[in-house]
């Protein structure tokens, strides 16, 4: 998965799946497809329980579950419904390590990013964290606001920036 070679960067890559059944097929290859990093691939399975409120936290829940695992400098949260294209992580990377200000950023997959505006709301589905950054937040939900705007947020108000990387690339799945 990814190169090899000692020079590229390393990131955790933390999928976040609904079961444990194999990742649907477009998925899994476009993780092995990832040119440019070398990963290091997790699985958090989401499972709803009996006095959940939301899937917002169960989502949450994995989030944090999934925080924990790897030791890269890098760690991405990946939907188990969403096709990166092969530089997407590596693009991602190149963003942060040249955008100090910033601890995430996103491939826009649902399409949700305006030209020359900061998005209020990223979806985490793509999301590229800094790990020392990332270790400062608990993902969270509230009442009409997501686990992803409660991140947003939060990170704004710890002074850190979030928003899309318009030349990453990734699409949402298409349900048949």
């Amino acid at each position: 998965m990814g190169t090899t070679n000692t020079d590229s960067p390393s990131v955790d890559l933390v999928v976040l799946t609904r079961d444990s059944n194999a990742l649907h097929p477009a998925i899994q290859q476009a993780i092995d497809a990832q040119d440019g990093v070398t990963l290091k691939v997790h699985r958090v399975v989401g499972n709803l329980r009996p006095d959940d409120h939301t899937r917002w936290e169960v989502i949450a829940r994995a989030r944090n579950q999934g925080k924990s695992l790897g030791s890269s400098p890098w760690i991405m949260f990946l939907d188990d419904d969403v096709i990166l294209h092969p530089q997407c992580i590596a693009t991602l990377v190149e963003k942060l390590r040249t955008s100090p200000a910033y601890a995430a950023v996103a491939a826009d997959y649902l399409g949700e990013s305006r030209p020359k505006k900061v998005a209020r709301h990223v979806s985490m589905g793509a999301t590229l964290f800094r790990r020392q950054i990332l270790q400062q937040l608990r993902f969270r939900w509230e009442d009409q606001r997501c686990e992803c705007q409660c991140c947003c947020d939060d990170l704004r108000r710890m002074h850190w920036g979030i928003d899309y990387c318009y030349e990453a690339s990734a699409e949402h799945l298409r349900k048949p």
